[in-house]
């Protein structure tokens, strides 16, 4: 990827040294907005503040990646991981179907803009940010119809969280879309440990 940087975002003020909150949530919409999956609702809702306190999280609490087109500066993807612990709502879902759950890290964010995408640059970045993680104990969760991420997620070595019957673990996450509906979608989990 000789065309694009990967920058670790270590403090507040270098977030937005890098960029602003418009621009974040510019970004945050083309990846997760209306991502090709619920077309027929608008795709998800966002609010600039609300995305903006969602990237100062990932840097007070964990771990964010950048990554910036080299040739306009311009930041065209992210990816992001907190302790588990961090991640309230996931947490009370997957804490009782992990052996020492208090060891995991969440892998809660990639995201890479529609035109800067089949380059391999999630991958890199997906890489990057699970070598950064100081625990070999991740989980992250995709929505069901997201075939791209868990097509990536089980490329790289996650597998899909189960209970102890063999059913897929699923949590319902409501979000506002952008036809003013709070619509609830489907996620599964996935784990991984890494050697």
């Amino acid at each position: 990827m000789d065309d694009f940087d990967i920058i670790q975002i270590e403090s507040i003020s270098s977030l937005w040294d890098i960029s602003d909150k418009d621009m974040l949530c510019t970004i945050y919409d083309d990846c997760f907005g209306n991502n090709g999956f619920d077309i027929t609702n608008g795709g998800e809702e966002f609010i600039v503040d609300e995305v903006a306190n969602v990237f100062e999280k990932y840097v007070k609490n964990g771990l964010l990646i950048l990554s910036r087109h080299k040739e306009t500066n311009k930041i065209i993807g992210f990816a992001a991981a907190l302790p588990l612990t961090k991640e309230v709502k996931v947490w009370n879902t997957v804490q009782n179907y992990l052996a020492d759950a208090l060891s995991y890290w969440y892998h809660a964010d990639l995201g890479v803009m529609r035109q800067y995408r089949r380059k391999g640059l999630a991958n890199e970045m997906a890489e990057k940010i699970l070598s950064l993680i100081p625990s070999n104990r991740i989980v992250m969760r995709a929505r069901v119809d997201n075939e791209g991420s868990i097509a990536l997620h089980k490329k790289l070595g996650f597998t899909l969280l189960l209970d102890a019957e063999g059913q897929k673990i699923t949590q319902w996450v409501p979000a506002k879309r952008k036809i003013g509906k709070i619509i609830a979608d489907e996620r599964i989990f996935f784990t991984l440990h890494k050697n």
